[in-house]
């Protein structure tokens, strides 16, 4: 039996349909060099069998894209949902020939296509209501007239899947327009939340043995599995950003002191600072939380180190998913024979679990030995304080 040989290379490599057909023609001639046992141990089955796996591997790492304008895509509008705020649109498209590999339900939101910011019904005065009705009417109608067009790009990958020729496509990024003279961005989705499916070649073709066909069962089930437990911390996280609970946080700051508020100390030239500090909160609940926190008087770089030992308690309350206001009291002491207590507020800026935070506090300051011999009682002047201070760290 003579076979020809041609090699994945002469195979144009334009569009994903492309590396597909080069894969199903090289598994093509190395089915007829399997099928002749003279063949079993050839030159041409290893060089075959060579050339697949470059292809597979081309195939799996390359990212494709098809768009509206260029491919088949067709748009599937639903009436608006106010529980989602926004407009269900559906998109199908083929891919080898198998429609509706890609067939996703992506959301238009209201604050994007009306540029209006969506307020809570609960929320809403009559007057907003009757806005929200007529923007909604109004979007219907642009959406649906045809005087604008949806334009879509979908980029997405494709990896050899469990049975023969079985594929399984894998979108990226999904972007929708609304184009008239320019075009209008209505969404970029998530990949994360994008559904994967599988699809089939015919004729299949199998030129797997049985152990290299488990082995990409195995990985493929690890993939799925993967991508589910991302799936879930995404979600879990997102709640977990709005959820209220107790501040659970690590940073470190820096602080300045003055004895008084005036034009002067407030002057960014005057500021001079005082502590760095490291702070580790954990919740206490939904509202509260305790502290532990360690200083460096920066005052005593160049004499005998002084060092900070505190413990705080307070409360906050998650107002955005990104604002987090706190109020605290804490005491503590000093390696330099002083005993503080503190009380003030700050604010958390939060970014996921990356946190910016600053705070004010008003200070009280006591030498030990005061303290025994004549109890807490108020400082003398110099002795209180106030501080401001900057940090960044972790929050979860």
């Amino acid at each position: 039996m003579i076979i020809f040989l041609f090699s994945h290379t002469a195979f144009a490599r334009t569009n994903a349909e492309d590396y597909i057909s080069s894969i199903e023609e090289l598994k093509e001639q190395l089915a007829l060099i399997l099928s002749a046992p003279e063949n079993e141990d050839s030159a041409q089955k290893r060089q075959l069998r060579h050339e697949l796996y470059t292809a597979y591997a081309e195939l799996e790492k390359a990212q494709f894209s098809i768009n509206s304008e260029e491919n088949e895509i067709s748009f599937l509008l639903d009436d608006y949902d106010p529980a989602e705020q926004a407009w269900p649109l559906k998109i199908k498209s083929n891919i080898y020939k198998n429609y509706g590999v890609l067939s996703q339900t992506v959301f238009i939101p209201y604050n994007v296509f009306s540029g209006k910011k969506f307020i809570p019904s609960d929320k809403m005065t009559s007057r907003q209501k009757q806005d929200y009705e007529e923007t909604v009417n109004k979007g219907d109608l642009i959406l649906r007239s045809g005087e604008r067009k949806f334009r879509a790009e979908v980029k997405f990958k494709i990896r050899k899947w469990d049975e023969a020729s079985q594929y399984r496509f894998a979108p990226e990024e999904i972007s929708i327009y609304l184009t008239r003279d320019n075009s209008q961005t209505l969404l970029v989705s998530e990949k994360i939340r994008l559904d994967k499916k599988t699809f089939t070649v015919y004729p299949q073709i199998e030129v797997r043995n049985e152990t290299q066909k488990n082995s990409d069962i195995q990985k493929n089930a690890l993939l799925v599995r993967e991508e589910a437990e991302s799936l879930t911390e995404k979600i879990e996280s997102q709640d977990d950003d709005v959820k209220q609970k107790g501040r659970r946080s690590f940073y470190f700051s820096l602080d300045t002191k003055f004895d008084e508020f005036s034009k002067d100390n407030l002057d960014y030239k005057n500021i001079k600072l005082s502590t760095f500090t490291g702070t580790l909160t954990f919740g206490m609940g939904s509202f509260f939380f305790g502290g532990i926190s360690v200083g460096f008087d920066l005052d005593s770089i160049n004499s005998t180190s002084i060092y900070e030992f505190g413990l705080e308690l307070g409360a906050n309350v998650r107002v955005t998913r990104f604002l987090r206001p706190y109020l605290h009291a804490g005491a503590g002491l000093t390696t330099a024979n002083r005993l503080y207590a503190k009380a003030g507020a700050g604010l958390d800026l939060t970014f996921g679990h990356f946190m910016l935070t600053a705070g004010y506090d008003y200070q009280l300051r006591y030498k030990w030995k005061s303290v025994l011999e004549n109890g807490i009682t108020v400082p003398s002047e110099g002795k209180t304080w106030h501080t401001l201070s900057v940090g960044m760290g972790v929050t979860w």
